[in-house]
């Protein structure tokens, strides 16, 4: 993808004007939208799903080790891995 001169992304490869597809191209172009549209809404939900496991995951560490709430990041991982390695 490329901006034009109002910064709106375009594509890199050239369509031809709508009034020049075929019925079938348009079939076609729909259809491959329609899977790309699709297809983000598939990454959408995967990825609030994974920030919905690891915000439950954070809550379930933080209930059962309370002291992890106020503890930074890289030491909470350090004593883990201590405790589980």
């Amino acid at each position: 993808m490329t901006e034009d001169d109002t910064g709106r992304s375009q594509r890199a490869e050239a369509q031809p004007p709508k009034a020049a597809l075929s019925a079938e191209q348009k079939k076609l172009l729909q259809a491959k939208h329609r899977l790309e549209e699709a297809e983000a809404r598939d990454r959408v939900k995967e990825r609030k799903a994974r920030t919905r496991r690891l915000i439950q995951e954070g809550a379930i560490l933080e209930k059962v080790f309370p002291l992890a709430e106020g503890m930074d990041l890289t030491k909470l991982e350090d004593v883990l891995r201590e405790h589980f390695s």
